[in-house]
């Protein structure tokens, strides 16, 4: 009985113990005011609330620098090996990414760290947004 109530209890708090994400925006986010760019630095703000936040851009607005990491720009497999070790040295376990087209790298991350959660946000345009 009572190793039953240690592995309930060491459960309950990895479900309870801060995240560690990292988001991948191939974009600057410093002066946010359209579309995606917007959306994600409201959901950025946000999740810094509740976990260990790496935000992974070009630029980032003042409130998110602490978590800033500056977006690799030198070609794929460099991007690939440079998160691979932020990834590795961070302890991240979640990658957040926006739209369908910047899921290519977080899946080959995945690839070389199996137990990496992807999540995407995925929006589209209204019919009434479409004038």
């Amino acid at each position: 009985m009572h190793h039953k109530q240690a592995s309930q209890k060491q459960h309950a708090t990895e479900h309870s113990a801060k995240k560690r994400e990292l988001c991948l925006v191939g974009a600057q986010l410093r002066d946010a005011n359209r579309g995606t760019p917007l959306r994600m630095v409201s959901i950025l703000r946000q999740i810094k609330k509740e976990h260990d936040l790496s935000v992974c851009c070009i630029d980032a607005p003042d409130d998110l620098i602490g978590a800033w990491v500056p977006y690799p720009t030198r070609g794929l497999l460099h991007r690939i090996l440079f998160l691979y070790r932020l990834i590795r040295l961070q302890k991240i376990q979640i990658i957040l990414t926006a739209t369908e087209t910047g899921m290519a790298l977080p899946v080959m991350l995945k690839i070389l760290s199996p137990r990496l959660r992807i999540i995407v946000d995925l929006h589209s345009v209204l019919v009434e947004e479409m004038g």
